[in-house]
């Protein structure tokens, strides 16, 4: 990986992990090596349980040659995915974070950027715009920003396709579940992030000025109904125990790290005996030919 911090006079050590400690930026989840870590093996779990990268109608365009942005790509997994399956097209990846792969394809590049500033990027650059799981990341007035820099970047007739899991009303949940997301929304709204983003996301994309937008629903199963709901939920374990820290501030009970490890245990129990899910929300869209 490439080097860890562009600004670590903005970085706060937690629990010996790093987390940012930036007004400029919301994220709540760690800022290393493990998070890094999550977040790859998340995107082979997505691909596992969707068999697919994407839902923008744009496979001719990419077998052809297009360019691509993977906004908020993490370490580029899925950049780096994509570019492999379509080297003709061009993939551009951005993030706050320099965790970027050393090796890579030659159709494929990153460099750090602030969805919530200014993009180095000229105005229409790209025929399509990728963007996944924020929302940990931004806050309220946050995703007008992005979404208003993202329509700059993107070409009149382009697709932007926007990925969000529902992590605030989960299905068929008890009250270990209801307890756990009670006080991540508390936590999210103490930082001004929105836990609903998912539902929201439809209608801010409009408001911004796309058009024809259509939403789709999937579904998250939490550790029941076969591999993809186990590696789900060991994802889903992985991120509350990544923004343990953050959680803890609200429910002091879970300062002790036992006492949170034996919440979340019963949690897939009870998700298990539940049924637990999620909704998964795509929303593609275009900009106006005519912009």
């Amino acid at each position: 990986m490439g080097d860890q911090v562009s600004n670590e006079e903005h970085i706060q050590i937690l629990d010996g992990r790093q987390y940012y400690d930036n007004e400029k930026i919301a994220y709540v989840l760690p800022h290393d090596i493990d998070e890094c870590g999550r977040l790859e093996k998340q995107h082979h779990i997505f691909k596992f349980l969707f068999q697919k990268n994407f839902s923008a109608p744009i496979r001719s365009q990419l077998v052809e040659g297009i360019t691509v942005l993977d906004s908020g790509c993490g370490p580029g997994s899925w950049t780096i995915d994509m570019a492999k399956e379509f080297p003709n097209s061009k993939f551009h990846g951005v993030d706050i974070s320099n965790f970027f792969p050393e090796t890579k394809p030659d159709n494929c590049e990153f460099v750090i950027g602030n969805l919530t500033e200014t993009l180095p990027y000229e105005d229409n650059t790209f025929d399509y715009i990728h963007q996944r799981l924020l929302v940990f990341g931004l806050t309220k007035e946050s995703w007008d920003l992005a979404l208003k820099e993202l329509y700059r970047v993107l070409k009149p007739g382009g697709y932007i396709e926007i990925i969000e899991a529902n992590v605030k009303d989960a299905r068929n949940t008890g009250p270990l579940l209801d307890q756990l997301h009670g006080v991540m929304s508390e936590m999210f709204v103490s930082r001004n992030i929105s836990p609903n983003i998912a539902v929201e996301m439809k209608d801010r994309i409009i408001k911004t000025g796309f058009v024809n937008a259509e939403e789709t629903l999937g579904d998250l199963p939490l550790n029941h109904s076969g591999r993809g709901g186990e590696l789900i939920w060991g994802d889903y374990y992985h991120v509350y125990m990544n923004i343990r820290p953050m959680m803890a501030k609200t429910n002091s009970e879970w300062e002790e790290l036992e006492a949170y490890q034996l919440h979340l245990q019963k949690c897939a129990e009870e998700a298990a005996t539940l049924k637990t899910g999620f909704n998964w929300h795509t929303v593609c869209a275009q900009k106006a030919l005519d912009d």
